[in-house]
């Protein structure tokens, strides 16, 4: 029998147990997240000689993959720039699990954490166990979790260090935090992806306020409600979009969240002055 090589990854509270019958080699934002336990999911990589065939026409068509519906679950056939196929992933949330079987011309794309965890739809696995990836930075303060969500360049970064600056804050992670409710209480915790921030703390923080950015000349705050705070979280949601249970356990949760966690809207500028203002309204919403 060839040997198999074992990886667990704890993140957001879930142990990922990667078995394959190649090394997987730690990337280096996935070392932080290393541990053993007992797994949530369970990841198979197994070596194929020939493509997994599929009569059925894929239900959606993304960059790089196709998504096909098959028994207990999705099909995911993924494809390199010249469009050959060398990875077939099929994902079984009813058994929490993902078997992934690849071509020899994949080992480049699987033999490290990041490449392996792209081949899991890792978004899906989570968000079975009702976890959400949020686009935003996150940081640990005084108050606890500050999440600053928003489009890409719009500054969330920028407003994540003048905390770490100005109110001896944590950057917790940059660009993909996993937010959960448990205990009627939600957290925000770091994960391996952190864009260029390079930053992914395995640490979580209960979430005190979620800041919507925008930027201006001066700045500003005002508190979403309902609808409107809605569908600006959604938008920053990364979710299959093909799948309508995915989308209806994302709305739920997202309901839930709204109905604990404050939402604002900040129109801001890239200074102290953004601070002091977030940091009044939101020991004015503690007070409350």
């Amino acid at each position: 029998m060839d040997q198999m090589f074992n990886r667990s990854y704890s993140i957001a509270g879930l142990t990922f147990c990667l078995q394959s019958d190649v090394e997987v080699y730690d990337s280096k934002e996935f070392s932080e997240f290393k541990e053993s336990g007992e797994p949530d999911y369970q990841i198979c990589f197994e070596k194929a000689e020939f493509p997994v065939w599929i009569e059925a026409p894929p239900i959606a068509k993304e960059m790089g993959f196709n998504v096909y519906r098959v028994a207990e679950g999705f099909l995911y056939e993924y494809r390199d720039v010249n469009g050959n196929p060398y990875a077939f992933s099929h994902v079984d949330l009813y058994q929490n699990k993902v078997t992934v079987k690849y071509l020899q011309n994949a080992l480049q794309h699987i033999s490290h954490a990041r490449g392996a965890f792209f081949h899991i739809r890792w978004e899906e696995l989570l968000l079975q166990k009702k976890r959400l990836i949020l686009h935003a930075c996150c940081v640990d303060t005084r108050y606890g979790g500050v999440l600053f969500s928003g489009e890409s360049g719009i500054g969330k970064s920028t407003q994540g260090r003048l905390w770490c600056e100005y109110e001896n804050a944590e950057l917790i992670n940059g660009d993909r935090p996993v937010i959960y409710e448990m205990k009627d209480e939600w957290y925000a915790c770091g994960s391996p992806y952190a864009g260029s921030s390079k930053c992914h703390v395995n640490k979580k923080t209960k979430v005190a306020v979620i800041v919507l950015l925008s930027q201006a000349e001066k700045c500003s705050i005002k508190k979403v409600e309902n609808q409107d705070a809605f569908k600006k979280i959604f938008s920053q949601l990364t979710i299959a979009a093909w799948n309508s249970r995915s989308i209806g356990s994302a709305c739920d949760l997202i309901e839930l969240m709204i109905d604990k966690i404050p939402i604002y809207e900040m129109q801001c500028t890239p200074d102290k002055t953004a601070v002091d203002l977030l940091k009044k309204t939101i020991e004015e919403e503690v007070s409350r």
